[in-house]
């Protein structure tokens, strides 16, 4: 075994953000919108939340202003059509939150929620809400690009819809709410386009109430045969300020991973010591193989938790790795759960390197252990051929268990 050398970029990768704003627009509406951005894998989104009864006593306002010769029954009703026109009615869940979800419009999604923190009114806010639910019927149409153009007529550009129902909705939205938008974008366009912002203090209507941020820390254990890439990080709420470290997640490159290791923060060293007495780069690949399998039995397990694990020595840890066996197989049948089932298949089909790790690093009773187990598991799945594969392996110490097993279940 030569030297093991450990390389810690700090800080190296900034993960993601998560935001949460809320405002409360009367005793029984509040507004809670979160922004997510995974920077790591290009990915963003808003979850609008809108806490309601199933006619919005704002939208009824902001209809109330414009339909001033109506009663306010006709107006509820006004207010009900417009809602089921735009196809909103569907998001409503549990008679009193209207709820959809942003998502994939790339830089649109970011500004949209540039303009959700330039809006400082009620209407503006309710009149922003149905448009990003439009823009979000129609992804492709770029809604938003186009309405923020300088040089574009003030209106919600065309939409291509089969839906007259929906198209007459945008109709209505531009004669009734569009006007509301139009101080939000010619803030949006002195701020982000033109780039001059004359000294008017601007005091949003959302405000925020948490920050999440992710940092990650690239680490590179280096062998005599290559090299371990994994990224070390934890959440951190930024806002309000406090400290976060109640666990430390691992995500190892080399690994197709089921689950992303979660440790105590005091674990971090303890890997990178036990992956220092490891004697090549795959025997670290196969540790790490172990780890996310573990986590994935956790996961299962802890359903409202972190699935963290422990990591106390390399005995433990394939004790672990062959519980987790047991774990996995109890919750695939309990829940039918193909991800499961699929994972488990992995693990057998890769059975011999996992033992070849255990023969170097654990001891016979672990060995024994580790291949019955997998026997077990490959005859309760039915994986007759890697049974056989595994049987040959079997001694007449661990056939002889591997029966009593099955007596015993019977």
């Amino acid at each position: 075994m030569g030297k093991v050398e450990i390389a810690v970029f700090d800080r190296d990768r900034y993960n993601l953000v998560e935001e949460k704003y809320v405002v409360k627009l009367s005793e029984r509406e509040e507004v809670e919108i979160i922004y997510y951005h995974d920077y790591a894998n290009a990915e963003n989104s808003i979850t609008v939340s809108w806490y309601t009864p199933r006619i919005p006593e704002s939208l009824v306002k902001i209809f109330g202003q414009h339909l001033k010769n109506k009663s306010k029954k006709e107006i509820r009703k006004k207010v009900r059509e417009f809602i089921k026109m735009l196809g909103l009615h569907k998001y409503f869940e549990k008679d009193h939150l209207y709820c959809f979800i942003i998502r994939n419009f790339g830089k649109e999604t970011k500004m949209i929620m540039r303009l959700f923190l330039l809006a400082v009114s009620i209407e503006e806010l309710v009149a922003l809400i149905i448009f990003s639910f439009i823009a979000s019927r129609y992804p492709r149409s770029h809604l938003v690009i186009s309405y923020l153009a300088v040089d574009h007529d003030i209106e919600i550009p065309s939409i291509e819809s089969r839906s007259k129902s929906f198209i007459k909705g945008v109709v209505i939205f531009n004669e009734v709410l569009e006007r509301y938008l139009r101080p939000i974008r010619e803030r949006y366009i002195r701020k982000y386009r033109v780039g001059v912002y004359p000294n008017e203090k601007i005091e949003p209507i959302l405000k925020l109430e948490e920050r999440f941020e992710r940092w990650s820390s690239k680490v590179v254990v280096c062998y005599n045969d290559g090299h371990i890439n994994f990224y070390v990080g934890n959440d951190e709420m930024t806002f309000p300020s406090s400290q976060n470290d109640e666990f430390i997640i691992i995500e190892c490159l080399e690994d197709d991973y089921e689950e992303i290791i979660h440790v105590k923060p005091n674990n971090v060293q303890k890997l990178l010591k036990i992956l220092s007495s490891l004697n090549s780069v795959k025997d670290a690949e196969t540790c790490m193989h172990m780890l996310h399998f573990i986590t994935a039995s956790r996961s299962r397990e802890k359903l409202l938790e972190p699935p963290i694990i422990s990591l106390e020595n390399m005995k433990q840890i394939i004790q672990d790795y062959i519980n987790s066996f047991d774990v996995c197989y109890k919750y695939m049948k309990l829940n039918k759960d193909e991800w499961l089932k699929g994972v488990l298949l992995k693990r057998l089909r890769k059975w011999q390197k996992p033992l070849e790790f255990i023969e170097r690093y654990g001891d016979d009773v672990l060995k024994q252990q580790y291949m019955v187990k997998i026997a077990e598991i490959a005859m309760k799945m039915k994986q007759k051929e890697i049974f056989k594969q595994i049987y040959q392996h079997l001694n007449k110490k661990e056939r002889t268990m591997l029966k009593l097993k099955f007596i015993s279940s019977e």
